[in-house]
């Protein structure tokens, strides 16, 4: 027992070295940012896989008005927890909620919006995710449920370039509509051509964070179905349309409703809209 205390003193002394996170609370609290800053990096450059003190130090500096200091510090911090997998990183602080919500503020800061918005919304991904509350894929159908085969019988072709003009959807030289950050676009179908019973919809999409795009079908302001873009195959998707459309003018909007980004591996949540018929 007596050759145990030693080691651990030594092990509450390697763990705590300093009450760091307290000095640099304390610091902010009386104005001493770059004291608070000097403090915090001391923390990561002993202890690299601190994650919270990673967080800290953004804070303190975004409170210096180092927007670009405290981005590149939560980068850091989001790869090096990707760089060591076999590694428990969530019991020594990471917590990729509070990160990516932290990154947000920090681009807000730094002047990029729409990047920092992309980031709030993956850190409320995780945040749902981590409370098992994703609710929103209760009702999303993966787009690995459906089929690679065209069409059987042929329908009539809806020309995408009818869609609206729209803001973060991009309409391509092959004729598709890409959607690369949350956006949506409408169309309306003249009776003629909405007269059929079934919507086949042609859609692909990437993973960013895990995680796919969600596309969501609005027909004459009735939700049709939620598609969970999560494969880059291109797939076919058949949705019966409600009956007493067929004597209306159809009115399709396409809204992409989770788009995200991550800086880590460049991959985004895109969707495309590959081909539109009516059956």
């Amino acid at each position: 027992m007596v050759a145990a205390v030693p080691l651990l003193s030594f092990i509450v002394i390697k763990s705590y070295p300093e009450n760091y996170a307290w000095q640099i609370e304390q610091a902010m609290k009386s104005g001493e940012v770059d004291r608070a800053v000097a403090i915090a990096r001391t923390r990561v450059s002993t202890e690299s896989y601190d994650f919270t003190a990673k967080r800290l130090l953004a804070r303190a500096l975004i409170s210096d008005d180092n927007a670009t200091g405290a981005v590149d510090t939560m980068l850091g911090s989001l790869e090096g927890a990707r760089s060591v997998p076999q590694r428990d990183v969530f019991s020594i602080g990471f917590d990729p909620a509070a990160d990516y919500a932290l990154l947000s503020e920090a681009l807000t800061a730094q002047g990029r919006v729409a990047f920092a918005e992309e980031m709030a919304r993956v850190a409320d991904d995780h945040r749902r995710m981590a409370h098992g509350s994703l609710a929103e894929f209760d009702t999303t159908t993966p787009l690995t449920a459906f089929t690679s085969a065209p069409p059987q019988d042929g329908g009539v072709v809806i020309d995408l370039s009818a869609f609206a003009k729209s803001a973060g959807i991009i309409k391509t030289p092959a004729g598709t509509l890409h959607f690369s950050r949350n956006a949506s676009t409408s169309a309306t179908l003249p009776h003629g051509q909405s007269a059929g019973g079934t919507l086949a919809v042609q859609v692909r999409g990437g993973l960013a964070m895990g995680m796919g795009g969600i596309l969501v079908l609005v027909c004459n302001g009735a939700e049709l179905i939620r598609i969970y873009a999560n494969t880059a195959e291109p797939r076919w998707i058949f949705v019966p349309l409600p009956a007493h459309l067929s004597e209306e003018n159809l009115k399709l909007t396409m809204e992409l409703v989770n788009d995200a980004y991550d800086p880590i591996s460049k991959a985004d949540r895109n969707v495309e809209l590959m081909q539109l018929q009516i059956l």
